[in-house]
């Protein structure tokens, strides 16, 4: 079958949008195999169909149902799908590799290491590594051995990543206690191998998720997993922060929502423990968003203790646009940075949550302050007061300008007339 001109479908569901759904669904067993092969002999964009499960992160599932599209699918679609699996595949166990290593060295140094969201999900949830793309390593240790994990890094190779992609920080900042409090996370990359590490000592930002060391650690448990026993965070904890950190991204990849699914499906899930822990960490409505999404495009059954919950939804016709605009195009969403900023916060629950969500972003110190006025951990509050006035100096006379000139703000994609 040759490859069709791209063309307007309306409000009607893209058929490759429908291809990627189902390739999910059967991963999931809430759809037939047969019912790919039958809507493969349709007019399928496959190049487009290829892009898009690359940006939603299902190029594995795309592969691993190949079969079901072969009689249809075009020789050379056919062979890049394969390539590209095959450098995901290499990837992901090279990275592997690199995490059973950096592991053993944190443990040496007596370093409290958890290993969470990308190889982790993908092997206890997924069943295999290799169905579930990720392009770097997260792990979480307490705040109080960053200096240590990071001494860890450098000895095996890694070194910190310039801020912002230019601003390199010396040396000594890393082993100041500044470090660890203006940012929450850092990222690390090995020249050699090509392999990133992001280290984190929050798991997410204080303002998406205020959860504390002590609950955290109250969250590990050990689990075997690559034949050898490690610490990952609960079923429950993973849960939650698949769905506030799918919420952060305005719901953008289908894979965050198949990541909610198998969670659901495939681990142990007390229910219970999820909702006191949405209501001390106030996530319930990015955990109903996420659902009602999954329950819309992945036909999952939401759990009957949330079911009740569901018409609570504040951001219902938000969640219902996410849906359309990925059913009638799989690049879709693709909404601007501000966009899922103020869908975040409408997931807050009350005024006084969403005010307090709005006043962090902009009290909360980062390490653009450290960069412009690099005071010494005594002075460390100050920050929360030179926060407005460097935003201030960034963005605030850019905004003014193009609000009154009119046009368009690359930095922020958003249009201002």
């Amino acid at each position: 079958m040759t490859e069709c001109t791209t063309k307007q479908r309306g409000s009607s569901t893209a058929i490759e949008t429908e291809i990627l759904l189902l390739c999910a669904r059967s991963f999931l067993g809430t759809a037939e195999s047969s019912q790919l092969t039958h809507l493969a002999e349709s007019e399928v964009r496959w190049s487009l169909l290829l892009e898009a499960a690359e940006r939603h992160n299902l190029l594995p599932l795309l592969h691993f149902n190949r079969k079901q599209l072969k009689r249809a699918i075009p020789d050379h679609i056919l062979k890049a799908l394969e390539v590209r699996f095959v450098e995901y595949s290499r990837a992901s166990v090279q990275m592997l590799d690199v995490l059973h290593t950096l592991l053993a060295s944190f443990a040496h140094e007596g370093v409290v290491a958890v290993p969470f969201k990308g190889p982790v999900l993908g092997e206890r949830y997924y069943g295999d590594l290799l169905y579930r793309t990720f392009c770097d390593l997260d792990v979480w240790v307490p705040q109080s051995q960053v200096a240590t994990a990071h001494r860890c890094l450098n000895e095996l190779g890694f070194a910190p990543c310039p801020w912002r992609g230019y601003i390199d920080f010396s040396e000594t900042f890393f082993g100041n206690e500044l470090f660890s409090k203006l940012c929450s996370e850092y990222a690390y990359l090995n020249e050699l191998n090509r392999v990133s590490v992001d280290l984190h000592w929050k798991v997410l930002p204080a303002q998406l998720l205020p959860i504390s060391e002590n609950e955290l650690e109250s969250s590990i448990k050990t689990a075997r997993i690559w034949n050898r026993d490690m610490r990952m965070f609960s079923d429950e904890l993973s849960l939650i922060i698949v769905a506030v950190h799918g919420c952060k991204h305005g719901w953008s990849q289908i894979n965050f929502l198949l990541d909610i699914a198998l969670i659901i499906q495939n681990g142990s899930i007390d229910w219970t423990v999820v909702l006191s822990m949405c209501d001390k960490f106030d996530a319930l409505q990015p955990v109903l968003s996420g659902l009602y999404l999954c329950k819309e495009l992945l036909h999952l059954s939401v759990p009957q203790q949330l079911l009740h919950k569901m018409p609570k939804l504040k951001t219902m016709a938000w969640c219902q646009e996410i849906a359309t605009d990925l059913l009638s195009d799989p690049m879709q969403p693709n909404w601007s940075e501000i966009k899922k900023w103020f869908f975040f916060a409408s997931n807050k629950s009350g005024l006084l949550r969403q005010a307090a969500y709005l006043i962090g972003a902009c009290t909360e110190p980062s390490l653009d302050e450290y960069h412009r006025f690099p005071l010494s951990p005594k002075l460390y509050p100050l920050y929360f007061a030179l926060r407005p006035f460097n935003l201030t100096i960034d963005h605030g006379f850019r905004i003014a300008w193009r609000l009154l000139s009119g046009g368009y703000d690359s930095r922020f994609n958003v249009r201002t007339v």
